[in-house]
């Protein structure tokens, strides 16, 4: 698991995810092989939590996506749901063009036909929800 604070989002979305495709390695941290990332975000007079879970573990060995078995997705904790300012879908798909870039980074040498091995849609997808209910 790794806390992130909340100043990575706020640079991820203003240089782009491409240009932060380095920044975990520079910091000695691994988002493939942690179970848990946690991203505080806090814009517009409002603080959310993205999580990803299971990245890492969304690839198998041969580059196989294991979706159904790992249970990976981006989770977005939002209390002003309703009223909130922060797109789940929008700052989602950010944090997946994140991971691509370390993946990448990453997999530089032995990159296969898979370059881009997370997406918020089709087949090879990660689910990007944002949990309702009494306390969301």
């Amino acid at each position: 698991m790794h806390s992130f604070s909340t100043s990575f989002l706020r640079d991820l979305l203003s240089v782009g995810p491409k240009n932060m495709g380095s920044w975990a390695a520079a910091r000695s941290i691994s988002p493939l092989s942690s179970k848990l990332l946690l991203i505080p975000y806090s814009a517009k007079q409002q603080v959310s939590l993205f999580v990803i879970v299971n990245a890492g573990l969304y690839l198998k060995s041969n580059r196989a996506l294991s979706q159904s078995d790992q249970g990976a997705c981006i989770l977005h904790f939002d209390p002003k749901k309703n009223s909130s300012k922060h797109s789940s879908l929008e700052i989602g798909r950010h944090l997946l063009s994140w991971l691509n870039s370390v993946y990448r980074l990453v997999n530089i040498s032995t990159l296969d036909h898979v370059q881009n091995p997370f997406s918020c849609s089709g087949s090879r997808s990660i689910p990007i929800l944002s949990p309702t209910g009494k306390y969301f």
